[in-house]
């Protein structure tokens, strides 16, 4: 009984580390895609305002009265 415990005891613990390591390659995946979106959207966000500039929105909301946007 107590060799049957045991050996289930190591069977569940391997289980559990191989599928901690079969999530580790989830984990740096979705990091890795997280900071290129991060960057992407950092490279967009700084365009759209360049062509806002371009386009002079500011002066057109200052008109209408909107100094906060």
């Amino acid at each position: 009984m107590i060799q049957d415990w045991t050996t289930i005891t190591i069977q569940a613990l391997q289980n559990a580390w191989q599928g901690f390591l079969s999530f580790i390659p989830n984990l740096i995946g979705a990091i890795i895609i997280f900071i290129i979106g991060y960057f992407i959207a950092l490279g967009i966000g700084k365009l759209i305002a360049g062509i806002l500039i371009r386009l002079k929105f500011n002066k057109i909301f200052e008109r209408i009265g909107w100094r906060e946007a």
